[in-house]
């Protein structure tokens, strides 16, 4: 759950790039480097659980009093207010955005390119994207508050630069792992995005020590994370035939995550006439979701919170309006990327497909939720990251998934392995 976003439709993506930052290592490492992915993942967990847990009493001081929710005008202006300061923060600061790049690249590109002095701003910049109500997810942050944790630490005390990458993602693994509480997340990811390299295996323990870190600091605090997300009733007795659904729903959730990326291609078009002007391209951005948070609320934000009132009353929206929310958290999605708000689409994603997800049911009302859910959603995020292994375990985990419904996600993925390749190619001849 790296900073990253939707693979353009037109080409395959390959999420193994940037990777032989660890390929020269050499098979093994010497015990005392196990000593400083120790001092990099505490580093790196708690100050993803503090980040986290500052940015979360913003968020509520600003958003959750009467004094807002009172007064109709005040919302837009606290977007206008917190668009601005984005503007500013990327002309002045030179503030990274999440405008450019794919997945995983704090992770696993070169970590002698990370330039951990921009830390301070760097999270200057996350947290006023995340209040200022961009569809964004907090995920896209702690990637680059790792990867420049971790790079600081690996300068201060001379880490062989051939050892920095497995550093890197060791701190990102505790950040992530912390914030999912899920102890084996991102060593999965690491699996996945290093298969075509021999390092694969030598950055394993590093990751799986990293991961076990920030999981014990944020589960020392009673922290769940995602698991069973939604609550969703299990299907009773699953049969072979009921494996069957995974395919047509995988593809649904695939045309959607396409549809996204697509949108992040006209969305990057029309910003790129402001490639220039970060303030007045933010304050574009702040324009659109100042309207938003008059006609439709619940659309701001990453989503993580807004869909469980979706969830919990499906009914109340109806299939189009369901339909419509889906598509206008894509084109949010794309517009706060691309307009120089820092995160990730994740939770975005997961937003549009549970929409898509309760749609489909309304009209199929005896099929399971939870086939339905599974189906989409796995098919949406392996189309995103094309991390196969990674995402059946998210969408297990978010899910709380027993044996069947794992082995439906996986029916899931492996249609969109095998299907992508074919659409991506006819899209890419169309194009030419």
């Amino acid at each position: 759950m790296a900073e990253a976003t939707p693979h353009d439709p037109a080409e395959v993506g390959d999420a193994s790039a940037g990777v032989d930052a660890t390929a020269a290592s050499p098979p093994g490492d010497p015990p005392s480097f196990f000593g400083h992915v120790i001092v990099v993942a505490l580093a790196s967990g708690f100050f993803a659980l503090i980040w986290f847990i500052v940015y979360t009493a913003l968020d509520s001081s600003i958003w959750d009093n009467e004094l807002v929710e009172s007064y109709w005008w005040l919302p837009p202006l606290i977007i206008m207010a917190l668009s601005l300061a984005v503007g500013l923060a990327v002309r002045y600061l030179h503030a990274p955005t999440s405008m450019d790049g794919s997945l995983l690249d704090e992770m696993t590109g070169d970590p002698t390119s990370i330039r951990w002095r921009r830390l301070p701003v760097t999270v200057l910049q996350a947290t006023i994207s995340l209040l200022a109500g961009a569809v964004v997810g907090p995920e896209g942050a702690l990637g680059r508050f790792a990867g420049m944790i971790a790079e600081w630490y690996s300068e201060r005390v001379h880490v062989p630069t051939v050892l920095r990458g497995r550093l890197v993602f060791a701190a990102a693994s505790a950040a992530y792992n912390g914030l999912l509480a899920n102890p084996l997340f991102t060593a999965v990811l690491g699996v996945d995005v290093a298969r075509k390299s021999s390092s694969v295996w030598s950055a394993l323990p590093s990751n799986l020590l990293g991961g076990a870190i920030g999981f014990a600091i944020f589960h020392s605090l009673g922290s769940t994370g995602i698991d069973d997300f939604f609550e969703l009733e299990a299907a009773p007795g699953m049969t072979p035939l009921d494996m069957l659904w995974a395919v047509p729903w995988a593809l649904v959730g695939m045309i959607l995550a396409i549809l996204g990326a697509l949108s992040m291609r006209v969305v990057q078009a029309a910003f790129g006439r402001l490639a220039d002007r970060p303030v007045a391209r933010a304050l574009v951005a702040g324009t659109v979701l100042s309207v938003v948070s008059l006609a439709a609320p619940i659309l701001l934000f990453s989503g993580e919170h807004e869909i469980e009132e979706i969830v919990a009353d499906p009914g109340a929206y109806g299939f189009w309006i369901l339909l419509a929310l889906a598509a206008a958290k894509l084109v949010l999605l794309a517009i706060s990327l691309k307009s120089g708000f820092m995160g990730g689409p994740t939770f975005p994603v997961i937003f549009s497909a549970t929409c898509v997800a309760l749609a489909a049911n309304i009209l199929l009302p005896g099929l399971p939720l939870v086939y339905i859910e599974a189906g989409i959603l796995a098919g949406a995020l392996m189309t995103l990251f094309r991390t196969p292994l990674m995402v059946i375990l998210l969408t297990a985990f978010f899910l709380g998934a027993d044996a069947e419904l794992v082995a439906l996600i996986t029916v899931s993925v492996v249609t969109v392995i095998a299907v992508l390749p074919v659409v991506e190619s006819r899209l890419k001849a169309a194009s030419a």
